[in-house]
């Protein structure tokens, strides 16, 4: 009887620990899915800043060379060649 005790006793604090075990890695799992999801959040916020930069560079070339047409098309004054 004694020995039943024990050995159940055992048993049931064994599967309290594997519960414990499994919650653990469920949550550690979790855990590592966010910071998977913010790591990409951030690949993404990254990759638009780089695109909204990139736009904002073709707009100013886009603007200098309008002004440096501008420029050319302005008849020359004379003696200024």
């Amino acid at each position: 009887l004694k020995w039943t005790k024990l050995t159940s006793c055992r048993s049931e604090e064994e599967e309290e620990e594997e519960e414990e075990e499994e919650e653990e890695e469920e949550e550690e799992e979790e855990e590592e899915e966010e910071e998977e999801e913010e790591e990409e959040e951030e690949e993404e916020e990254e990759e638009e800043e780089e695109e909204e930069e990139e736009e904002e560079e073709e707009e100013e070339e886009e603007e200098e060379e309008e002004e440096e047409e501008y420029f050319f098309s302005l008849p020359k004054a004379e003696g200024h060649d």
